[in-house]
């Protein structure tokens, strides 16, 4: 068995013990796809899956391929036991002791408190006589404030190696907004258990052992052999869902974090924002009907044509939740910049809800001093890519740096108890088995948004952060490197020629963008293909020291068939040397080794296509077409890598 397959292995596994099994579940079923024979893939997804079925049919084959194996004859059994045969017994919930100066932080008791003024619950019964929770939220607040003020590792990385090694941890910790990765961490911790890093490097960095508790059994999950289906399509006609109507306790509540946050912000409060809550079951249709409005689910079979000439998705992949989910916050919430209109997850305004709604309600503030409606990015990118992703990484950096913040200085007893006992899913729509570029590029806003906006936020307090709505970052790379960003290093402008009257009638340009540092990191790392992704330490090396780029993708539709040429230039040759090299490795993984004798270039031919890579000077060109006479044609419209 290869490294790399090892290496799957390996990953699912922490995500596992850091308590995140939606993490474990895609890797895992891939993997036993690929390896119908291995035990322990079977036995790692059987901890993987929810369902019970699910577990007995893992466990099941777990045996099939080594009867003799105790761990699944033990768990099968108790699967399978009587549904009246009492359950184990288990200890009792710890309580909460005061926090000394010198003790680490302890686990949240998950007992009813008396509820401070500060965060009242109306709708909360506590039981009559019941104990004073100010000790116990003392403890709660300073370990939230120890864990979210940790200071950095002082490893001798580079800027990039930090920020993007960060930002795949966290998605493999939980693809959610770096705040509740942080604040779920610190309070789900078991007494005497050491303090998690903020971030930590992969694939070899220690998982952190949490104390989470078991997932709920009626959890609805798809069994390891699903394949994707189309969605059903929504007709514009639909009636609108009503929403519950906010009481006046709830409202007040709602007003009060309001002015806490605009005190934080140091923003005046100036506009009512229509405030709503909206039920799990109604957030997939409401974010659907908007795709729909805005004519943007015409656009994903393209998109899904374009990301898989890359090789980022399969071209089976259905991208509809990729982009519902795109509206949405993943913590549990959404502001609509060009509604005006928030909205939080929920039936009720609790713990959980009030957290989310600071950080929705900083989507609302910021967007009445700094108009983020018309920054070209909401709701239609109106630039390219990686410019609109590097600005969506500032606006969902702030209202993350903010709500954490807002836990710190006005979060009551019964919030943290809300929060510690919530296990976020990793996207708003979950998905059992999305690419690994989806669940990373659905979180680079938070996470690496977090950490530009703190940098930023360390410099010159909010009022440094502001200043960047009025100097917007450029790329994805001054986001990875935000002294880039101060610095005003721009982005080379990459020049396309034209391809259509090159390859003639029946293609037609379906995508003309940029990717990026992040993309391009992404394109090396997190492809579909699982053989060709790269190690870590490859990707980012390879992925630094990007200057510019610029790609396109035409698409014939009576042959069904895609032409891709990207090209980028990099800051100095050495870093073109070290781009063509991982380039290369990822190529011919992808391609099986199945290269072609040409006199210059390197190339590869299978499953109708051919791709060959040429570099130039500080300049590489990859070009994929269905055909070398395609590729030879194309190739004549970049003369200088002739």
């Amino acid at each position: 068995m290869s490294q790399s397959t090892n290496d799957v292995l390996r990953r699912a596994q922490a995500c596992l013990r850091a308590g995140q099994p939606q993490l474990a579940r895609p890797m895992l079923a891939e993997y036993v796809r690929q390896f119908p024979a291995s035990e322990e893939g079977w036995l790692l997804l059987s901890q993987a899956v929810m369902e019970q079925k699910q577990k007995i049919d893992c466990l099941q084959r777990v045996l099939r391929i080594n009867p003799a194996n105790a761990e699944a004859q033990t768990r099968l059994r108790r699967l399978l036991a009587p549904p009246d045969e009492p359950p184990p017994t288990m200890p009792p919930p710890p309580r909460i002791q005061p926090l000394k100066p010198s003790a680490p932080a302890v686990a949240a008791a998950t007992t009813p408190r008396e509820p401070q003024a500060e965060s009242p619950q109306p709708d909360r019964p506590v039981p009559p006589g019941a104990p004073s929770a100010q000790p116990e939220v003392d403890a709660l607040r300073v370990a939230a404030q120890r864990t979210l003020a940790a200071p950095k590792s002082k490893a001798r990385l580079t800027k990039s190696q930090r920020i993007i090694i960060g930002v795949t941890a966290l998605v493999i910790v939980a693809s959610i907004g770096l705040a509740f990765v942080l604040v779920l961490t610190s309070l789900n911790r078991t007494p005497g258990a050491p303090a998690p890093a903020a971030v930590a490097a992969l694939p070899t960095a220690t998982p952190v052992f949490t104390a989470t508790p078991p997932p709920s059994p009626t959890e609805r999950t798809l069994p390891p052999t699903w394949t994707p289906t189309a969605l059903p399509a929504a007709t514009p006609t639909r009636t609108a869902t009503p929403y519950p109507t906010l009481n006046p306790t709830t409202g007040a509540q709602m007003d009060k974090i309001e002015q806490q946050v605009a005190d934080l912000r140091g923003l005046s409060s100036d506009t009512a924002v229509p405030r709503r809550l909206i039920g799990k079951m109604d957030v997939e249709s409401m974010l659907r009907q908007m795709l729909i409005e805005e004519g943007y689910l015409q656009t994903l079979p393209d998109l899904a044509r374009s990301l898989s000439a890359l090789g980022l998705i399969k071209p089976t992949y259905d991208l509809t939740k990729y982009a519902m989910n795109g509206l949405a916050d993943n913590i549990g919430g959404f502001y609509i910049p060009w509604l005006k209109q928030l909205f939080v997850i929920g039936t009720s305004f609790h713990g959980l809800e009030r957290f989310v709604f600071s950080h929705e309600y900083d989507h609302a503030l910021t967007d009445q001093h700094f108009n983020i409606d018309q920054l070209g990015v909401y709701p239609d990118c109106l630039s390219n890519n990686q410019r609109c992703a590097a600005i969506k990484a500032l606006v969902e950096g702030d209202a993350t740096l903010l709500m954490q913040e807002w836990l710190q200085q006005y979060a009551g007893p019964l919030d943290y108890q809300d929060i510690v006992r919530y296990q976020p899913p990793s996207q708003t729509l979950p998905e059992d088995y999305p690419p690994p570029y989806v669940s990373r590029d659905l979180a680079f806003p938070y996470t690496a948004g977090l950490e530009f906006v703190q940098y930023l936020h360390q410099r010159g307090n909010w009022a440094t952060v502001n200043k960047a709505y009025t100097n917007l970052p450029a790329s994805t790379e001054q986001i990875l490197h935000p002294e880039k960003y101060l610095a005003d290093e721009q982005p080379i402008e990459v020049a396309a020629p034209p391809l259509t009257d090159t390859l003639g009638s029946g293609w037609r340009l379906i995508d003309d963008n940029v990717l990026g540092e992040w993309t391009t990191y992404l394109v090396l790392r997190a492809g579909a293909d699982m053989a060709a992704q790269l190690d870590e330490k490859t990707s980012l090396a390879a992925s630094r020291g990007w200057g510019g780029d610029h790609y396109q993708v035409y698409y014939n539709d009576p042959i069904s068939q895609t032409v891709l040429a990207a090209e980028w230039v990099w800051d100095t040759p050495r870093d073109a040397t070290e781009f063509k090299q991982a380039l290369l490795k990822y190529l011919d993984e992808r391609y099986r080794g199945a290269k072609l004798d040409r006199a210059s270039g390197n190339c590869w031919e299978a499953n109708h296509q051919t791709s060959c890579l040429f570099v130039k000077d500080k300049r590489t060109l990859w070009l994929l077409a269905p055909d070398s006479a395609t590729l030879e044609a194309v190739l004549a419209a970049y003369p200088d890598f002739q």
